[in-house]
C-alpha cells in the first residue's frame, strides 16, 4: 500500500502550516483576551459577544497546532494508517488517490476534527450574533 507515503507527504507538506498559523491564530487570541482583561471597559456590547467568540477561536486554533504537532507519521503507526471505513471508497477510485488519503485523515481523527470544527461554527455563531445586535441597536436606537 502506498498510503503511508502518501500521508507522509502530506504530512511534510502540511504540518509546518498547521503549526504556524495556528499558533499565531492562538497568540492573536490570546492578545485579545488580555486585553479584554487590561481594558474591561471594552467588554461592553458588542465586546462581551467578540469575547466569547475569541474563546472559541482559541480552542479551535488549539485544536490546528494539535493536529500539527501528532508526530511524524511512520509506516508502522497504526493510530494514523487506520483503514477506511467501509463504504468510503467510490468505486473505481484506488486506495493510493491523494484523497483518499485525506479521508482516512478524517476518518482517523474524527474527534478531534469535529470538535475544533464545532468550536470554529461557534465562534463564527457569535460573530454572526453580534453583528445582528449592532444592526438592530443602530437600526432603532430608541
Amino acid at each position: 500500500r502506498r498510503m503511508p507515503t502518501l500521508f507522509a507527504q502530506f504530512y511534510a507538506a502540511a504540518h509546518t502550516d498547521l503549526l504556524v498559523w495556528g499558533s499565531l491564530s492562538c497568540c492573536c487570541s490570546i492578545l485579545l483576551l488580555v486585553t479584554y482583561y487590561i481594558l474591561p471597559d471594552v467588554r461592553r456590547t458588542p465586546g462581551w459577544q467578540f469575547l466569547y467568540s475569541s474563546l472559541y477561536d482559541l480552542y479551535a486554533s488549539a485544536g490546528f497546532v494539535a493536529i500539527a504537532l501528532l508526530g511524524s507519521p511512520s509506516a508502522s503507526d497504526a493510530a494514523i494508517h487506520l483503514p477506511l471505513p467501509p463504504g468510503l471508497l467510490p468505486a473505481g477510485v484506488a486506495e493510493d488517490d491523494p484523497d483518499v488519503v485525506e479521508h482516512a485523515i478524517c476518518a482517523a481523527y474524527l474527534p478531534l476534527f469535529v470538535s475544533f470544527l464545532a468550536a470554529d461554527m461557534g465562534a463564527n455563531c457569535w460573530r454572526l450574533l453580534m453583528y445582528v445586535d449592532l444592526i438592530v441597536v443602530y437600526h432603532n436606537p430608541f
